[in-house]
């Protein structure tokens, strides 16, 4: 019943949408040198690792298409999104969503169940305790710090993982998962019995 937990079945993922708006600052080190549109998308970049993993990797193709104040210190700016030919190929395993694509990067898979209390004689709930760990997909690696793909990504995006930006918090977004899949975690799970028999009636993560 844990492992086919929904909690457990539902991937952790991460959203790609067709388009962003965003107030940018486009003044700072290498703006005086740089086009304006090549530091605009570099200062996007930076407030979205995740995306910036999904632009190393080849995946997606982000680019600035606006600047509404280019002689500005700030301006909205508008940053596209398209898939690469390596991106199509990947997205056989993605959800579409609203224009965009959902990215499953890890699942939650159970290791064992250690323990297990009630559901004796007349008892009809019972607590087990379980260990459980990330397996995370081949996107996913990138965000798992005990995987090679993960240190090999460049320091500045590494930096930037698990940070929450502005951005972030504008979209609702929170912090961009980074994981360890090479540690187990444990979590508990409660069970009621009914007429027909024990149901998960909660499960910790």
């Amino acid at each position: 019943m844990i492992k086919s937990a929904e909690a457990l079945q539902k991937p952790s993922s991460l959203t790609v949408l067709p388009e962003y708006r965003q107030s940018l600052t486009l003044i700072g080190t290498g703006s005086q040198t740089t086009p304006k549109e090549e530091f605009a998308l570099r200062r996007f970049l930076e407030g979205h690792a995740d995306l910036a993993i999904l632009s190393y990797l080849g995946l997606v193709d982000f680019k600035v298409s606006k600047i509404e104040y280019p002689d500005s210190a700030s301006s909205p700016v508008t940053v596209t999104a398209a898939l690469t030919d390596n991106g199509r190929s990947a997205s056989r395993e993605w959800q579409q969503s609203g224009g965009g694509w959902v990215i499953p990067i890890a699942r939650r898979e159970l290791v064992e169940v250690t323990g297990v209390a009630g559901g004796e004689g007349e008892s009809k709930v019972a607590r087990a305790e379980y260990t459980w760990r990330w397996q995370p997909t081949e996107i996913g690696k990138s965000f798992d710090t005990s995987k090679r793909e993960h240190q090999s990504l460049p320091d500045t995006i590494r930096q930037n993982l698990g940070r929450v930006s502005m951005a972030d918090v504008m979209r609702q977004a929170g912090r961009v998962i980074v994981f360890d899949s090479s540690k187990t975690q444990t979590a508990s799970a409660s069970f009621r019995l009914y007429d027909d028999g024990w149901r998960l009636e909660k499960l910790g993560t």
